[in-house]
């Protein structure tokens, strides 16, 4: 291996820990800035709630939450004020969206709250009536049980109100037709059968319940009549209802295969209602099944659920927020002074590597490159590379020098570089040199993230490169290396030189104008 091992090793020792005080110092000032950053965005999220724009809000203060929180202690302030306003507005939403009759987009925001706060009887009973008016009674009751449990009073009446639905809905034989009408119901263009929509299991029930009083045996006839609603061409409609009708047959006859020889279908299209708005449509996309029994029996419909204990009487949520206003100075800005990177390229394939980039007036960069792996085992493999050189940049886009908005956008650039090398694996790759490198490099870097805290640089390299090699032999037990004077020579080579996908952290500090104002 190379006389001065040693001598390099120490060398990058210094060099290591020197770039971890460096990373430690930017880690310090980039905590600071985000957390000036995390408190940008809980104002711009609050002034969004302030115009009622309810979306915009709570994405800003998802933002800022998840900003403050990476900053540990300096941002519990920003995160405790965003943990407490995030399901206020899910509460106002949801309240919004249900004035609007959009049951189910409102049980989502109702939901969010509970999820954050399982105590909230407010978000409880409001969950439980949009669930309701969206059909989804099972549902309603689980979290009007909920309300109760957190002292909403509310919540007990309506319990009672599907207690009464419920009781009214046992099947009872009394005189009355030979034939009774049950009807589940389909969505919108849908022909395949949910037996979970809207008030369909309440049906399948009553259906079960007259077929385990009965009797298969006991049914003379069981038609399937399907329809659909009237909007949209008629010949489509009419298919569509087939499709339901035939759905339908095939779910009975898997649920009571006895009725094969007794079941019949017909189709057809249901005519517009008096009123053409989309409530009364819904109860138009149905299929219904008519049993005739040779003996009398009624099933009373029970009268729907007292829309009255519905109405809400509370206040709702009060947004209380005391963000910090941002301190005012007028003397003093941001400015980013140079930015440290390594290449992820290299670092996966355990070359370690350090650069140093530092802008110069509004559209030019100088750069340091330092690639060092430094590893061997039993001189029996080894991976010794220690590349440096500059690189000076042009960037297409000009950026203010005083700003922090710095290296981003395409850039060309000329490098030179050299190094020494021992590489080693077992006896197939046996070699020592020095190379030097030149050439031009084309690229681009983006800054990520809404905070913009680091960048990524994606550039190739295309140059001359010229080496002079050694080879060596291990001995027989590895215990020596052993130059061989036959394996000497040079090779020259142009193409691409290098390749990276670099993570950038810019270094920034805060500077005065002269004469203290700007």
């Amino acid at each position: 291996m190379f006389s001065n091992f040693a001598t390099s090793m120490r060398f990058m020792m210094k060099k290591l820990i020197i770039t971890i005080l460096a990373l430690l110092v930017a880690v310090s000032m980039l905590s600071a800035q985000s957390v000036e950053q995390a408190t940008e965005l809980a104002r711009q999220a609050k002034a969004a709630l302030d115009s009622r724009d309810y979306p915009a809000a709570l994405s800003g203060f998802e933002s800022a939450l998840a900003q403050a929180e990476a900053c540990g202690e300096e941002g519990q302030e920003i995160a405790d004020i965003c943990k407490r306003v995030i399901p206020q507005i899910h509460m106002q939403q949801g309240i919004a969206l249900a004035e609007e009759e959009a049951w189910a987009l409102a049980a989502e925001e109702f939901k969010a709250v509970l999820d954050a706060d399982p105590e909230n009887g407010e978000a409880a009973l409001r969950y439980g009536i949009a669930l309701d008016m969206d059909g989804r009674e099972a549902e309603a009751v689980e979290a009007y049980k909920l309300a109760a449990e957190n002292g909403q009073e509310q919540a007990d009446a309506l319990l009672k109100e599907h207690a009464r639905i419920a009781e009214a809905q046992q099947v009872k034989i009394e005189s009355g037709t030979h034939e009774y009408d049950f009807k589940v119901y389909f969505p919108f263009d849908v022909s395949k059968f949910s037996p979970d929509y809207l008030d369909n299991p309440v049906t399948l029930a009553r259906l079960d319940s007259v077929i385990s009083v009965h009797g298969l045996d006991a049914i003379d006839a069981f038609v399937v009549i399907a329809k659909s609603s009237p909007e949209g061409p008629y010949q489509y409609n009419m298919n569509l209802a087939e499709r339901r009708a035939i759905s339908m047959r095939n779910y009975l006859l898997e649920r009571y295969p006895d009725l094969k020889d007794k079941v019949t279908m017909e189709h057809g299209v249901s005519p517009w209602p008096e009123s053409k708005d989309k409530k009364a449509l819904v109860r138009l996309r149905y299929a219904a099944f008519r049993m005739v029994f040779p003996f009398d029996i009624t099933i009373p419909a029970p009268a729907p659920i007292d829309s009255s204990l519905f109405a809400v009487n509370l206040p709702g949520p009060v947004f209380d927020l005391n963000i910090p206003e941002p301190v005012v100075v007028s003397d003093k800005y941001k400015q980013m002074i140079f930015a440290i990177k390594t290449n992820l390229l290299y670092d996966a394939v355990t070359a370690l590597n350090f650069e140093v980039e530092v802008p110069i007036a509004d559209r030019y960069s100088i750069m340091w490159e330092d690639v060092f792996p430094w590893w061997e085992t039993g001189n029996k493999y080894c991976f010794q590379h220690w590349e440096m050189g500059p690189e000076f940049r042009y960037w297409f886009k000009p950026w203010d020098p005083k700003g922090i908005a710095k290296l981003r956008g395409f850039f060309a650039g000329v490098y030179g570089m050299s190094a020494k090398y021992d590489f080693q694996y077992d006896r197939s790759l046996d070699y020592q040199g020095e190379y030097w490198s030149a050439g031009i490099t084309g690229g681009w870097t983006k800054a990520l993230g809404r905070t913009e805290w680091c960048n990524l640089e994606l550039s190739l390299s295309l140059g001359y490169l010229s080496s002079r090699y050694r080879g060596y032999i291990p001995a027989d037990d590895y215990s020596l290396l052993i130059r061989n004077p036959r394996d000497v020579g040079s090779i020259d080579y142009f193409g691409p030189t290098k390749a990276k996908i670099s993570f950038v952290i810019p270094i920034c500090i805060n500077r005065s104008y002269k004469g203290g104002t700007k």
